[in-house]
């Protein structure tokens, strides 16, 4: 990594793992490295991703006095035959622990990734988990409808039929009574999947949904420049070799983007936020009117009930976040 490729960098990201699984001095050294390649103090956010089995106070504590102003606990439930379904190494205890122990480390802007949809979860348990979640008052929460992949143990019992996912009816209304929660509680949604308190919205995701350019650092990071994107290794032995080579490079994947495809990635990024498409920002980036691109599939949308016209562009309703994969799809040529 070279300074000069993250000069304008506004905001940093270290997870897409677990950073507090390791040690208080291998992670000093990692945001010591950071720091001399980047200016921390003129970010205007940086997050740290924690696990509650690996957070301790000492950490904590590090991460605050070394200018982290942002905690992402993967939290996923607080009932705990769910985490045991999960996989997770934690319990509902541990997550309270590291709550607790990030509060009083003095971080103020925490946000928890629940998660919801998963196999045999009713409304009570689902309720029980976002109340204890709001009890805690965070910042911020993450609510991820269960997705399996190819490979993992869940998508194995999956088709051996020993689970059975829910039915799109039920994670309706799983996440129906969650934006009802949290928006009791203060906590506005303002993309599909996130909810803050007004100012803690996260800034480096909201880079990602509107079009940003990003830099991944690290075993599989992805980045996108321009029209280029790019994917890093995702062995562990030749990211590090190729690294400390001048004559290697860690990059294994490179896609060239076309104009098409930049112009629907950016409806489709901008259509799962609350702000929604924006027509300044498209003729910004595509030097075209988003009415004459987009108008047909407009109408109709805003005549079915799934799309509302804003002071300058489109936005998804209640209704159309509920179909929003569905809905997107139309917007595609």
């Amino acid at each position: 990594m070279r300074a000069d490729e993250v000069s304008n960098a506004d905001t940093l990201y270290i997870g897409g793992g677990t950073p507090t699984v390791l040690s208080l001095s291998l992670l000093e050294e990692l945001v010591d490295l950071l720091g001399k390649r980047i200016a921390l103090e003129s970010l205007s956010e940086i997050t740290v991703e924690a696990n509650p089995g690996t957070l301790t106070l000492e950490k904590a504590v590090f991460l605050k006095e070394a200018g982290i102003n942002r905690l992402s606990l993967g939290a996923q439930s607080f009932e705990d035959a769910e985490l045991i379904f999960l996989g997770r190494s934690h319990n509902s205890r541990d997550i309270r622990n590291a709550i607790e122990i990030a509060r009083e480390a003095g971080i103020d802007n925490l946000s928890l990734d629940l998660m919801f949809g998963l196999p045999g979860q009713d409304l009570a348990g689902w309720e029980r988990t976002l109340h204890t979640a709001l009890q805690y008052e965070p910042q911020h929460l993450s609510l991820y409808d269960l997705t399996p992949e190819r490979g993992t143990l869940l998508m194995d019992a999956l088709e051996a039929g020993e689970v059975k996912l829910q039915d799109d009816d039920c994670r309706a209304d799983l996440y129906l009574l969650a934006c009802d929660m949290l928006k009791a509680e203060g906590l506005e949604r303002y993309e599909i999947s996130n909810f803050a308190h007004c100012g803690y919205e996260g800034k480096h995701n909201i880079n990602y949904w509107r079009s940003g350019e990003y830099l991944g650092i690290g075993v599989s990071a992805c980045s996108r420049i321009g029209a280029q994107r790019w994917k890093n290794t995702d062995c562990r032995e030749e990211y590090i070799e190729s690294s400390l080579s001048l004559f290697t490079n860690p990059v294994h994947e490179t896609e060239k983007l076309d104009r098409q495809t930049l112009m629907n990635e950016y409806i489709m990024l901008a259509l799962r936020t609350t702000a929604g498409a924006s027509a300044v920002e498209y003729q910004h980036l595509f030097g075209e009117n988003l009415f004459d691109v987009y108008g047909e599939v407009c109408t109709a949308l805003v005549k079915e009930g799934f799309l509302a016209m804003t002071a300058g562009g489109f936005k998804l309703i209640d209704k159309g976040f509920l179909l929003a994969n569905r809905i997107i799809i139309r917007f595609m040529y």
